[in-house]
């Protein structure tokens, strides 16, 4: 029996020591580590909670809970994190005269010239259209497979600017969930 309480007793020593060992790596972190970390470790648990479908459809959750394991953290990167997309940035117009003109009478003749090349673009594309009976995005879609510089009307565009979700993250925002979720 002594035996078993020298190994009980080393055993809660370990743990003490790898708390503490713990809580001292967090009390040297900076503020925004901790707070970049936070909300990150709360994605990682409503994940955990959050239940799935199995392969023969029915629902189940993590039996282990939040606890980090390398299966979960990989399920978690595959399911969620990796297939996130960055919002792609807004492009502000920046007024650029020709000389000494004023910034809103710039910014008319621009908007007039760009109207006026998106009315001839769609006027050609509807004269190809009709001309080759086909859908009238289609034949801006061979104008711009014909001509190099070609640029279709924005009013064939929407379905394209759909399809420009955005970037993935990068791998230094993944490492960063990684280690948040590590850390747990």
């Amino acid at each position: 029996m002594a035996a078993d309480d020298s190994y009980t007793a080393a055993d809660e020593r370990a743990r003490a020591a790898r708390r503490a060992g713990l809580q001292a790596k967090k009390d040297e972190q900076p503020a925004n580590t901790a707070r970049s970390y936070a909300a990150k470790q709360r994605e990682w648990k409503a994940w955990c909670r959050t239940p799935r479908a199995a392969a023969d459809g029915s629902l189940y959750s993590w039996p282990d809970g939040e606890l980090v394991t390398p299966d979960k953290l990989a399920a978690w990167l595959k399911e969620d994190i990796l297939l996130r997309r960055v919002a792609p940035p807004q492009k502000k117009p920046r007024a650029r005269g020709k000389g000494k003109g004023k910034g809103k009478a710039v910014q008319l003749r621009r908007q007039l010239e760009q109207e006026q090349l998106e009315a001839a673009a769609l006027a050609e594309a509807e004269s190809l259209a009709e001309a080759l009976e086909v859908p009238l995005t289609e034949a801006a879609e061979l104008l711009a497979d014909d001509r190099e510089g070609y640029m279709p009307p924005t009013a064939l565009m929407p379905a394209a600017a759909d399809l420009a979700e955005g970037s993935l993250l990068t791998r230094g925002t993944i490492d960063a969930y990684i280690a948040a979720v590590i850390e747990l």
